[in-house]
């Protein structure tokens, strides 16, 4: 299909339009792989689990600390509810807010924030770079049972955030909020993407040996995927960069059939192939996941400061598999780039 082409879908292919839309972005809403493998809340029957998941929020409810509120909250003694229902079912395991911004509305986190300081309920969130940055809120998290939090990130680069609207995340001081949050014994996931306009593979080897300096329990990379909606999405689409509706076409990448949905490419970007952001995203991961003395002594520093011993060792787990994963399908994508190579010559 020709990059420029526009679909003009019937009722049907809507519909169709947006469930897959909706399964892929709730694919990269997902933090399960970043704290390990484990069942969902809503699977009541079974052995007891160490994580459970509570989302607090209406659907997209809220994606930055920028964004406007359209719908509200549940109520507290809604969630309320649902935790006393959690600690009968699963009286050992913590809590995961599976919320993109758990303290979009200020007002309303301080009120869940002393809820679970009363109800003395652990758990992990999601976390704005800008919110990670605030020394006061991360202490007053880390008083109402806070285990780890995974840190929007997005780049380390500030025109690369400035060109996804994150302009919240320009000119945080990261690895000394990292080490704070480790002093406090919470466990830092950084969330990046791979992929952002002005990425090209010098600032991403600038990148590596930056984060190689601080000091997170794990790395969550993810190639950009742009949907429809946002800026980023008309500015490519204009210069034909992006497919109209690439969600419903086939896949333009021959790694994209082996490949996790956060690793297949649906984009033309001006300083690397498809392939090339494949490899270079599980290089990075490879590299900053690494499993080495420093880095498991570290991670359990943070969960003997903290009281979870048990929540470090699932981070660790957590570490280990992503590296596996990461050395496996790049063995796999330089196969696929050998085999271009071989064909175009």
């Amino acid at each position: 299909m020709p990059h420029n082409k526009r679909l003009e879908p019937d009722a049907a292919l809507r519909r169709r339009s947006a469930a897959t839309l909706e399964s892929m972005m709730n694919d990269d809403k997902k933090a399960i792989s970043r704290w390990g493998y484990c069942k969902r809340v809503n699977q009541r029957k079974g052995p007891a689990m160490k994580l459970v998941f509570v989302n607090i929020m209406h659907e997209l409810y809220q994606l930055d600390s920028t964004a406007t509120i359209s719908q509200p909250p549940v109520p507290l003694d809604v969630l309320e509810r649902e935790i006393d229902q959690l600690q009968d079912l699963y009286p050992k395991a913590f809590l995961q807010f599976t919320d993109d911004n758990l303290l979009a509305d200020r007002d309303y986190g301080a009120e869940v924030l002393a809820l679970l300081r009363r109800k003395k309920r652990r758990f992990v969130t999601m976390v704005t770079l800008d919110q990670f940055c605030d020394s006061a809120l991360m202490q007053e998290m880390a008083s109402s049972g806070c285990l780890g939090v995974a840190v929007g990130v997005e780049s380390v680069d500030d025109d690369n955030c400035l060109s996804v609207g994150k302009r919240h995340n320009v000119g945080q001081p990261f690895p000394e909020a990292v080490c704070q949050a480790n002093e406090k014994g919470i466990q830092v996931c950084a969330l990046l993407m791979v992929g952002l306009p002005h990425d090209t593979p010098e600032r991403l080897a600038r990148t590596q040996r930056y984060l190689e300096k601080v000091p997170c329990s794990l790395y969550d990379l993810r190639i950009l995927r742009i949907y429809p909606g946002s800026r980023l999405y008309d500015r490519m689409l204009s210069r034909s960069n992006v497919t109209d509706a690439w969600w419903l076409g086939n896949e333009p990448v021959s790694t994209n059939h082996f490949l996790p949905g956060h690793l297949r490419v649906h984009l033309k970007h001006s300083h690397f192939s498809p392939m090339q952001l494949q490899y270079t995203t599980l290089t990075l991961t490879r590299e900053l996941d690494r499993m080495n003395r420093k880095a498991v002594a570290h991670v359990l520093r943070v969960g003997r400061r903290g009281g979870a011993l048990k929540f470090a060792a699932m981070i660790l787990s957590a570490r280990s598999l992503t590296v596996k994963q990461a050395r496996t399908l790049l063995d796999r994508v330089e196969q696929a780039m050998g085999a271009h190579d071989g064909e175009c010559s």
